[in-house]
């Protein structure tokens, strides 16, 4: 690509202020990059989360105050959809089932 008279280099993906961004557009990359980011926080948190002798409610706060802004950061400014977030509130939904004690079948 030529630019005032310069040839520019120009590449096929980026990352700005966390999003990862393709030549189309596509925000599969972000949502990949944000359900790793919440099973990662799960992770560092798992044994608070499976402690019995730690109220279910301050577990409870800590899914709301730390994996929800994870899955819900830049939804609306790429029009990352409920229904392409299916992958990182099924994260989210783990941890809930981790917290309440139940099975995959327990939720429904």
């Amino acid at each position: 690509m030529i630019l005032q008279g310069q040839k520019v280099d120009s590449t096929n993906k980026c990352t700005y202020l966390d999003y990862i961004m393709n030549s189309k557009w596509d925000v599969s990359g972000t949502i990949k990059n944000y359900k790793k980011k919440v099973r990662k926080a799960v992770y560092a948190a798992y044994s608070f989360l499976r402690q019995s002798d730690v109220l279910k409610a301050l577990k409870i706060k800590f899914i709301n105050s730390v994996l929800m802004p994870i899955e819900c950061y830049g939804e609306e400014t790429f029009g990352i959809g409920e229904a392409r977030c299916v992958p990182i509130q099924s994260e989210i939904d783990k941890a809930i089932r981790m917290v309440s004690n139940v099975g995959k079948s327990g939720l429904n």
